[in-house]
């Protein structure tokens, strides 16, 4: 099959993945990402930065957006309701993905551990 990337596609860089359709094959997977490991250092790298740019925001009360100049216009996640709040966190998971948004679903059940706001 023709794997290259198609600009004028938006969905062919994720073509390459059609072939991991079917059931589970664990040797098939190994295979697939042990061919591929700036791929995955890559998604690593960009999962860390949108956590730890999420955590600062959150904890820092930084500008919303992760600009860090200081600005009138500018307003702080600590300025926001709950409800607001929770959106600019469910945007930031979404970012990283389906994986992501399965986990956040399974600990927004778990108070005990993520706390309850």
């Amino acid at each position: 099959p023709d794997l290259t990337i198609d600009p004028t596609d938006p969905l062919s860089q994720f073509r390459i993945y059609e072939q991991l359709r079917g059931p589970l094959n664990m040797p098939k997977l190994k295979r697939f990402f042990l061919r591929r490991p700036t791929t995955i250092a890559l998604r690593i790298a960009t999962i860390l930065r949108i956590c730890q740019a999420t955590k600062n925001e959150w904890d820092d009360c930084a500008p919303i957006g992760g600009d860090t100049k200081e600005s009138d216009d500018a307003f702080m996640i600590d300025d926001l309701p709950p409800s607001e709040r929770g959106k600019v966190l469910c945007a930031r998971v979404s970012s990283m993905g389906p994986v992501a948004i399965k986990a956040a679903q399974t600990l927004s059940q778990r108070p005990d551990i993520v706390g309850h706001e």
